[in-house]
């Protein structure tokens, strides 16, 4: 090969340096172009959002959100603020400065047993409406009250937890961008104390 290289001078092709053309340019033109890089950048940076997914409620949720979000992929992020015994009206005020709920991409809600127990089921319904209202850019999930199966089926607390949910239905209707998940009615899926579900 050497001595065929060495008779041949015209096989032998130049080569340049790619980057000999950017000598030439000026210190703007070289912060123009690193400017608009950056901007690439930023833009493909951005392009990996992640999906937010809020759960706030009573004590039913509790660790609901560690449960989401081992199901969910990486590109969400899952949050759970839980508020035992409280009310409709506490769950839905303003809540903690770091969570803005009104830009979430999902809002999990779970509440009403408290109002339900003290015979106050108008007065959740009412604040849970006007909650609706304020996140109607936000896709909602609200689990309807459970049944309590330390009280007898005739019970008024039972009786009122099945005229809750008939409301809570109603009210869903007229919004688009909420759903209602009815929680299990088998005695399995519940403990045995608290009536929490049994995760």
């Amino acid at each position: 090969m050497w001595h065929l290289a060495k008779q041949d001078d015209s096989c032998i092709s130049t080569t340049s340096n790619k980057y000999m053309l950017l000598n030439n340019l000026n210190d703007s033109t070289r912060l123009k172009l690193s400017n608009a890089a950056v901007k690439n950048r930023k833009s493909t940076v951005a392009k990996v959002k992640k999906h937010r997914v809020v759960l706030i409620g009573d004590s039913h949720i509790k660790r609901c959100s560690e449960k989401i979000s081992n199901l969910l992929d990486d590109s969400y992020n899952v949050t759970g603020i839980t508020k035992p015994n409280a009310k409709l009206e506490a769950i839905t005020s303003p809540i903690d400065v770091n969570v803005d709920i009104y830009t979430t991409d999902g809002l999990i809600i779970s509440g009403g047993t408290v109002d339900v127990a003290r015979n106050e089921t108008n007065n959740g319904l009412r604040h849970l409406t006007h909650f609706l209202k304020r996140t109607s850019s936000t896709s909602v999930i609200i689990l309807d009250v459970p049944h309590r199966f330390d009280l007898v089926n005739s019970s008024c607390v039972n009786k009122e937890t099945i005229v809750y949910n008939r409301k809570l239905q109603k009210i869903v209707k007229t919004s688009n961008h909420v759903q209602i998940q009815t929680m299990s009615r088998d005695r399995p899926c519940y403990t045995k104390h608290e009536m929490r579900m049994n995760l």
